[in-house]
């Protein structure tokens, strides 16, 4: 049986969709649990869609030795030769995300099939139950020590539970095996960067330009690639990537490329521009226009490791944006009398971890009843009841930044705020989930990044109501220092 795994997606091809081979069918199992095919095939009916994602379903079950029985409410079930009663919807086909829960059951029949466990596990890690996970991808592994994708989901699982030093021993030992395994690496890159080691994390880390998920994301510039050495008043063209947040988090070395001679130009999303343009002998630009002339390139989170970034060299940790003084005049202006809290509730719906980093609203309850304490909401164009709206609309980061900077403190989820705060030098409290991103590092209060930022961590996956709580027992002396 092909290796099919449930946790992994990229966009679906037409060419996969609606062509007969099992390959292709097992490819729509693999693309279907990340996209809605109505959206991504807009010019076919609804109805034929479903009609052929069944076709393609029946025949990877039949090619498996498997069984299809139709079911009513348009559900079908799924008999597996290792893997019993998947119910998938027909249309978007949820399959073994969280949204499925109540709908689907797995039972092992085989417990042979090395496979069926890795796939088991991956879907438990869908599901935030990663002791869970790691005990189905042991399981494959003592059943296939070969499987190097059991290895690299092992690696993954143990380092999202922050047994981040066994994690890095998986995947050393899933690259020994497997060399040219880009997820193995690029699992390796977090690892290290989690683990602090950033000098080694950010070499795996272009790892990230083979990986499936992100190659689509980078282009080939004119020109040679900058690799760190002297610019002699050469212009550098710095291609943002990622997110807006990950854009000012490394903003910060646009100033050393200064001090080492060069010319920056950061090409990056437009409503970053006004806030940047603030870094002096830098030109920002839309990255969706055509690029202007340069000597040399780089993709902007490529600059860490050319520039051999490590914990104790990290640039301007204290602060490297200024925020608008007019802007931020006019912000304090229209703030109530009392302790002025920012409070950036959500981040991005649209990013493929916001499930795990955005609370639910009704958590922020305890912090919008306080006496004395104005809570503003930091997210554009969405609004949290108890929350104030600015006085001036949030319509890009030069406002967003002058907010922050007439307001007392920030409070925000792992977004764009949290990155904005920081690198203001303003002071900011960012609630962080379980298992944190790469950047926040393991069992610490405190950022190297940003040096006015307090880390508040979730104590055990999902608690964001101990996030909350903590944040309200430093409450009173934030407001007596404020």
């Amino acid at each position: 049986i092909e290796a099919y795994e449930l946790s992994l997606g990229k966009p679906l091809l037409k060419e996969q969709a609606f062509t007969s081979s099992l390959g292709s069918a097992v490819s729509c199992l693999q693309e279907l649990q990340w996209y809605d095919p109505r959206t991504v095939i807009d010019q076919f009916e609804a109805s034929m869609l479903e009609q052929m994602a069944a076709i393609k379903l029946r025949g990877f079950v039949d090619g498996v030795g498997g069984q299809v029985a139709e079911c009513d409410a348009g559900v079908i079930k799924v008999q597996l030769p290792h893997v019993t009663e998947v119910a998938a919807k027909k249309g978007a086909w949820s399959w073994f995300t969280s949204k499925a829960k109540q709908q689907v059951e797995w039972i092992a029949l085989d417990p042979s099939l090395a496979h069926a466990w890795l796939n088991l596990g991956n879907a438990h890690t869908d599901l935030d139950d990663l002791p869970l996970a790691e005990t189905h991808c042991r399981r494959a592994l003592a059943l296939d020590p070969a499987l190097i994708e059991a290895h690299v989901s092992l690696g993954f699982v143990l380092t999202a539970q922050g047994k981040v030093a066994e994690g890095i021993g998986t995947l050393e030992e899933a690259i020994r095996r497997a060399p040219g395994h880009a997820r193995a690496h690029w699992n390796l890159a977090v690892a290290a960067l989690l683990a602090g080691d950033l000098p080694r994390g950010f070499a795996l880390y272009e790892w990230r330009k083979r990986h499936d998920r992100f190659r689509c994301d980078f282009i080939d510039l004119p020109g040679p690639v900058w690799d760190g050495g002297d610019l002699n008043g050469r212009e550098i063209l710095v291609h943002a990537e990622q997110g807006l947040g990950d854009t000012v988090q490394f903003a910060r070395y646009l100033p050393e490329i200064v001090r080492r001679g060069g010319r920056p130009i950061l090409a990056c999303e437009p409503a970053l521009i006004p806030l940047l343009s603030c870094i002096e002998g830098a030109r920002i630009v839309p990255k969706s226009a055509p690029l202007p002339r340069h000597d040399v390139w780089i993709d902007q989170m490529s600059l860490p490791r050319v520039l051999g970034t490590a914990l104790t060299t990290i640039p301007a940790p204290d602060f490297y944006l200024t925020a608008d003084r007019a802007l931020t005049e006019a912000h304090r202006a229209s703030l109530p009398p009392g302790f002025r809290i920012g409070l950036a509730w959500a981040g991005n719906k649209l990013h493929g971890n916001d499930r795990r980093r955005t609370p639910p609203p009704e958590v922020f309850a305890p912090l919008l009843s306080i006496p004395g304490v104005h809570v503003v909401n930091l997210v554009p164009d969405r609004h949290l009841p108890g929350t104030a709206m600015p006085a001036r609309a949030l319509t890009d980061f030069a406002e967003t930044a002058a907010l922050i900077a007439a307001l007392d403190l920030t409070i925000s989820v792992d977004t764009s705020a949290a990155h904005v705060a920081g690198a203001l030098g303003r002071p900011a409290w960012v609630m962080l989930a379980h298992a944190p991103d790469w950047r926040w590092l393991l069992d610490r209060t405190d950022s190297p990044w940003y040096r006015s930022l307090r880390l508040f961590r979730q104590p055990a996956p999902g608690d964001w109501a101990g996030v909350v709580a903590a944040l309200l027992s430093r409450l009173p002396k934030a407001r007596e220092s404020g």
